[in-house]
This record gives C-alpha cells, sequence and structure tokens, in this order.
C-alpha cells in the first residue's frame, strides 16, 4: 500500500508539474508579445512629426522653386530630383493620421496582451482555448508590426531624403534664382 501512495503522489506531482509547465509557456509567449509591441511602441515614439513636418515643407518649398528657377536639367539633377520626388508619395495628413491609428493600435494591443496576462494568471481560460487566443493576439501583433514598419519606412525615407537632399537643392535654386 505504500508503494501505491507514492506512486499516486509521483503521478500527481508529474501531472501538477506538466500543468505549471504549459502555464509558464503560456504566460512567456504573452510576455514575448508583449515586448514586442512595447518595442515597436518605443519606435513610434521616436518619430519626430515636427521633424517631419519642416522636411515636408522644405521639399515644398525646394520642388516649387526648382521647377520656377531651372531651366533645363542635368541627368544628375534629374534623377536627384526623381529620387527625392518620393516625398510627395508620402502625404502629410495621411501620415499624421496613420501615426495616430498606429499609435491607438499598439496601445489598444498592449491593454489587450496584459488582460491576456491576467486572464492566464487567474486561469480563466479554459486550457484548450489558450493556444488559440495566443495565435489570434501573435497574429494582431504581426499584422501591427507590419503596419507600423511600412509607416517607420516612410519616415525614414522622408527624413533621410531631407537630410541628403535640401542642402543640394537649396545651393541649386541660390545660383539659379539670382535672376528671377
Amino acid at each position: 500500500m505504500d508503494k501505491l501512495k507514492r506512486i499516486r503522489l509521483l503521478l500527481i506531482l508529474v501531472v501538477l508539474i506538466s500543468f505549471y509547465s504549459c502555464e509558464s509557456k503560456n504566460e512567456l509567449a504573452v510576455n514575448n508579445l508583449i515586448l514586442q509591441i512595447e518595442n515597436q511602441k518605443k519606435k513610434l515614439d521616436s518619430i519626430d512629426l515636427n521633424k517631419l513636418e519642416t522636411a515636408f515643407n522644405a521639399f515644398h518649398y525646394n520642388t516649387k522653386n526648382i521647377n520656377r528657377c531651372v531651366d533645363s536639367f542635368s541627368l544628375e539633377l534629374g534623377s536627384t530630383l526623381n529620387y527625392y520626388k518620393g516625398i510627395k508619395k508620402i502625404k502629410p495628413g495621411e501620415f499624421n493620421v496613420k501615426h495616430h491609428a498606429i499609435e491607438l493600435k499598439i496601445s489598444n494591443q498592449i491593454n489587450q496582451l496584459e488582460w491576456l496576462r491576467n486572464d492566464l494568471k487567474m486561469d480563466l481560460l479554459p486550457i484548450d482555448s489558450i493556444s488559440i487566443y495566443i495565435t489570434l493576439e501573435e497574429r494582431n501583433v504581426t499584422n501591427i508590426s507590419m503596419d507600423f514598419n511600412r509607416h517607420y519606412y516612410d519616415y525614414q525615407y522622408v527624413i533621410k531624403s531631407h537630410d541628403s537632399l535640401d542642402s543640394y537643392f537649396k545651393n541649386i535654386i541660390a545660383n539659379s534664382c539670382n535672376g528671377v
């Protein structure tokens, strides 16, 4: 009988350990998702909308004056201007709306993940449904990350184009527009 109690105790211990390890894996998955989305939030917070507005204003000034003052384009100027005009595709108003929408999506997703983590800690979810919830949240985080990466790429494009080409075009405008 003593041996039967030991086997029963060992069996209960194995079941508890396996249950606890499953729960830990789920919480770890949710914590990783929270870290991913919080990193996106930090990058989003690093976007300087004032710097972006300055770049857009400089772009409009430069393209207006290049078109007004420069009669003929060299091959270098033409290709550089075509690269610079890529900024036109990223409209300031749409960028700001998208920026605020992504902020809201990230904030809501962080809340959702924290609620899921709390539900896991309090054992409020059926065990067979946990993987479904985690899969859904992984998809949400992936979709938000893809939207954010496109948004951040647009930001980087505008800022890098402005930083590298603004003074170039200002010099051309200063030399070409003197008599105009």
